[in-house]
């Protein structure tokens, strides 16, 4: 389900978009998946599910008592091999004797040869800063959540001094060019089934920036953009 965070909301106003997005879909719960996947007609690929790659779950239902008559049982886990999605992240709710809340639990399930140990360590230690700081403080605007720790503001604010290309701070544009210059192949976007290099995004936004300066764009001022979502809308930032 898409969470709408437009207008940059407060934690507690997202929380309360994420809540009606939900109540709304729990009316169609009840529909097959096979009719949804047909009715949506994604492209179909046997390298991931056709609807969504990414999972949360939240575990916040009560242990279940298993009895049966003459049989003693209990649950118990089963280890899985196997990584079902791209990356799922699992989160169990704990109480105490009195039923209070005890803490969360988790952990993450990922395929390997899309993500490493070191990388999925990394987004969880992310997912838990911003949780952190969200219930902390969840009357603050989303965008003001830091999710970088000190030793990485100093590392990117190392790599924003000057250097011999530039005369000021080096900008996302200048990090760009970088990294089309040393990387000119690798690819930059991915957009359905389509994708664009780096050298390819970097010749579009300089095909579409000299087409504007000879329409008496000059640098400064705004221009209305009407692009769908797709590959050529990044040529515009």
């Amino acid at each position: 389900l898409r969470t709408d965070t437009s207008g940059n909301p407060t934690f507690r106003t997202l929380l309360n978009r994420v809540r009606n997005t939900d109540l709304t879909a729990y009316a169609h719960q009840d529909l097959p998946f096979e009719t949804l996947v047909e009715d949506l007609n994604p492209t179909r690929t046997l390298t991931h599910h056709p609807l969504f790659q990414t999972m949360l779950v939240l575990q916040n239902n009560a242990t279940a008592d298993i009895e049966l008559p003459g049989l003693n049982a209990e649950l118990a886990p089963v280890a899985n091999a196997e990584a079902k999605f791209d990356l799922t992240v699992a989160v169990t709710e704990h109480t105490d004797a009195d039923g209070r809340p005890a803490g969360l639990t988790g952990h993450a399930e990922y395929a390997t040869d899309l993500f490493d140990h070191t990388t999925v360590e990394k987004l969880l230690d992310r997912l838990t800063r911003l949780l952190t700081t969200a219930t902390t403080h969840p009357d603050n605007p989303i965008g003001t959540i830091n999710l970088l720790t000190p030793a990485e503001h100093t590392t990117w604010h190392a790599r924003a001094t000057r250097t011999p290309e530039t005369t000021g701070p080096l900008t996302l544009t200048h990090a760009f060019q970088a990294t089309a210059h040393r990387h000119p192949d690798l690819t930059a976007l991915v957009c359905g089934e389509a994708s664009l290099t780096y050298r390819e995004l970097d010749e579009a936004a300089n095909r579409l920036a000299h087409h504007l300066g000879a329409c008496g764009v000059s640098r400064g001022d705004t221009v209305a953009v009407l692009l769908d979502r797709d590959l050529p809308l990044a040529t515009t930032t």
